[in-house]
């Protein structure tokens, strides 16, 4: 899905989802959180936004936002936000690792 307002593309990744050996199988850590493993294995979309212009970067959350709202069926397990430098570029990056439904 491209947001046209900016010159920078998003990027989306669809999985497959993964499957388990019939010897493991995912499992809740103590206290009955769920262990990173099984929260991982849900994960089925990767979405990342980033920019690298000034007047890009200050909409970037309206951009995440906006995704969001759009895509009601996405449930955002992870994120990660990196920034990168060099003498003429900042770069500002959010990942969001997310477990897709769909709705029948």
């Amino acid at each position: 899905m491209k947001d046209d307002s900016t010159d920078e593309p998003d990027i989306l990744v669809e999985l497959e989802p993964p499957t388990w050996p019939s010897w493991s199988a995912p499992r809740l850590a103590p206290g009955g959180a769920v262990d990173a493993g099984l929260e991982a294995a849900r994960i089925n979309l990767v979405k990342v936004f980033s920019a690298t212009k000034s007047r890009d970067r200050e909409k970037l959350g309206d951009r995440v936002s906006d995704w969001l709202a759009a895509n009601p069926t996405v449930e955002v397990l992870r994120t990660s936000v990196s920034q990168s430098s060099d003498a003429g570029f900042h770069c500002l990056s959010f990942v969001l690792f997310c477990a897709a439904t769909t709705t029948t």
